[in-house]
């Protein structure tokens, strides 16, 4: 071949890789491919390719991003990239427009001047878009759901922090409508991506305490290295003014609400505050548990109007603070139990102190040692009683075949104490306990079957009705009794499917049944479930506490029905609701709530959702004979 075709041959590969070539950044080794109509390649004191100039329908891609522009330059040296004309970024996320583009393809981190982007269900434009890994910020922009050109809202910054399904940051915020109509202001917001509450809901109502009214709530987040939401809410009605503040973390588990109404007629501030925490920590000296769930209501009127859910919740049930710490030698316990003002509840515990050491083996022998000491402060009614308890238990286990043999003594002190009156009550009891677990394979699961029987006896020196009811304490009863169990677990290879168990006792010198209780939860298919807690007095015929609901959720359509019933408290009902996506723009659900002692529906409610293009309406209307309730709201719509 002669010299002059050998060139010609060698300029023509050059071409060629003008037109589609490919480099690997020294770096990190990441693959770059760019075409273009015109290239040229400038090349170091060493030979050696240094930057690359691209014009003309230029198309790099990189990872997960295609750059499409007029004219630009790759530095394979240091990894800069610049771009501008006509300049497109497209990726998985979304597409961006913008004028220019300077970005790092090692460190991943550059910026883009006048940007427009699109990231469904986010919009957007800035001064400059800048980019830190998976961090961006918006300068001297906006953000909105709207894909309009010109939205129907927006949210405008000077600076907008966004990371992915994490938060939204904004400083110097503005909550624009149409163009140019700023309806609210914020020096720092921010808005949690996770749980998508809105940021700004209005709702128009009627209730009894407030009457005709509006409220507005505030939703953002507590910071950007904590998750959760704290929320703002006015009131302004017929009656009287309301307002408050509601910090709640769903993955930290608490929850912090105070509320406050004025009534226009009298002037009085009624005040309202709710707690709720479960704190899990470890230390060096053992783990342990905070638990709190407290309120105070100036009355149950302001419970009922403002708080309807935790009124159905937490109505007629104690306040509690309590403290677990597990060291080596015992669990250590501190409670609080009071009455939350409700009239219903008239034995508060303020304190009870717990120490329980677990079973531990006593020598080498199959023989453990369990104690469990009490201390508490009762009042019940305006009287003061302390009772110090301290009960030690004895116990050991036989495997004899597929049988367990477990013997057990208990022997306990009770001392009470009430002003000049005292009484000690010496508790004795003594028991063995036969179980065994038995195992059957079916043809789509797997049974469990774990029966138990339990005789024991039991003395005293005072019967019940001899002192003062406190708890379950003072209901136990001297003699012998047979405790008879059965517990089901059902199972397939890969996950849960159930479980099902009974007990019932029965006192062989008075041959009466005491309480009989079940409990399920059964997972019927991969849609539908069934739960349930019951208990009964079978010597008096009495059904004494029970709830038990049948749950179906397909995606599309869900329902729930089931009953509650507490012989204690007066409660017997039933509760029911049902729930229909009917396509992406409408939703709607219905519950009912039915009290058979009154023959009559407690509480009827019926919401909607429509969305309407960047907007989701609700409209919720629920109530009874006594008192209605009926609110509008509209809010930035967010997938």
């Amino acid at each position: 071949m002669s010299k002059s075709l050998k060139k010609w041959c060698i300029l023509f590969l050059f071409l060629c890789e003008g037109i589609f070539s490919y480099d690997t950044l020294p770096d990190n080794s990441v693959p770059v491919y760019y075409t273009a109509d015109n290239l040229e390649i400038l090349f170091n004191q060493l030979g050696e390719p240094e930057k690359i100039i691209l014009q003309g329908n230029v198309k790099i891609a990189l990872e997960d991003i295609i750059i499409r522009c007029e004219r630009a330059d790759f530095d394979r040296t240091t990894g800069d990239v610049t771009a501008e004309g006509n300049l497109y970024l497209e990726a998985l996320q979304g597409v961006v427009r913008a004028r220019c583009m300077t970005y790092n393809l090692n460190k991943k981190t550059g910026f883009l001047l006048n940007a427009a982007l699109s990231s469904p269900p986010f919009y957007g434009k800035a001064e400059k878009l800048e980019k830190e890994g998976d961090v961006f910020y918006l300068i001297n922009g906006y953000i909105t759901t709207c894909d309009l050109e010109k939205p129907h809202y927006k949210i405008s910054a000077e600076r907008l922090k966004y990371v992915k399904d994490e938060y939204l940051r904004a400083e110097r915020m503005r909550f624009v409508l149409g163009e140019k109509y700023s309806v609210f202001y914020f020096p720092r917001y921010t808005v949690d991506m996770k749980t998508k509450e809105p940021m700004i809901t209005a709702k128009p109502a009627y209730t009894s305490k407030a009457g005709e009214h509006i409220e507005v709530i505030f939703a953002q987040r507590t910071g950007t290295e904590m998750d959760g939401v704290i929320k703002e809410r006015v009131l302004v009605g017929e009656e009287g003014l309301g307002a408050g503040v509601n910090i709640r973390s769903e993955t930290k588990g608490y929850r912090g609400e105070v509320f406050l109404f004025n009534n226009w007629t009298d002037g009085d501030v009624e005040p309202s505050l709710l707690l709720e925490l479960l704190k899990n920590y470890t230390s060096n000296y053992g783990e342990g548990a905070v638990l709190v769930d407290w309120r105070y209501m100036d009355n149950n009127e302001l419970f009922y109007n403002f708080f309807y859910p935790d009124y159905i919740a937490k109505s007629k049930r104690y306040n509690y603070l309590s403290f677990t710490h597990n060291f080596k030698q015992g669990i250590f316990n501190l409670n609080f139990r009071e009455s939350a003002g409700d009239d219903f509840l008239n034995i508060e515990k303020i304190p009870e102190i717990n120490f329980y050491t677990p079973y531990f083996q006593i020598g080498d022998g199959p023989i453990f040692l369990e104690n469990v000491f009490k201390f508490t402060n009762f009042y019940k009614e305006d009287e003061n009683y302390i009772r110090v308890m301290d009960i030690l238990t004895l116990k050991s286990r036989k495997d004899m075949g597929v049988l367990t043999f477990s013997p057990y003594l208990s022997l306990g002190g009770i001392d009470y104490s009430q002003e000049a009156d005292e009484r000690f009550n010496f508790l004795r009891e003594a028991g063995v306990k036969f179980s065994t677990i038995l195992k059957r394979e079916h043809r789509n699961f797997t049974e469990y079957f774990s029966p138990s029987l339990t005789y024991f006896h039991r003395d005293m020196d005072y019967k019940k009705g001899d002192i003062e009811y406190l708890d379950s304490i003072e209901r136990m009863e001297p003699g012998n009794f047979l405790n008879l169990g059965m517990e089901w677990f059902f199972r397939d290879e890969n996950e849960y499917i159930g479980r099902l168990s009974v007990e019932n006792f029965y006192a062989i010198d008075t041959e009466k049944f005491d309480t009989f209780s079940l409990k399920y939860d059964v997972k019927l298919t991969s849609n539908m479930y069934i739960e349930g807690e019951n208990e009964w007095d079978l010597d008096r015929e009495k059904y004494l506490f029970g709830f038990n609901d049948i749950i179906f959720n397909s995606g599309k359509y869900s329902y729930s029905i089931g009953n509650r019933y507490n012989e204690e408290s007066n409660i017997s009902g039933i509760q029911g609701k049902f729930s229909y996506v009917i396509n992406e723009l409408w939703k709607y659900s219905t519950g009912i709530q039915y009290d058979v002692n009154s023959g009559s529906i407690t509480r009827a409610s019926l919401e909607v959702w429509h969305k309407i293009h960047c907007w989701e309406l609700n409209i919720s209307i629920s109530g009874n004979k006594d008192d209605f309730s009926f609110f509008i709201m509209i809010y930035p719509f967010i997938i």
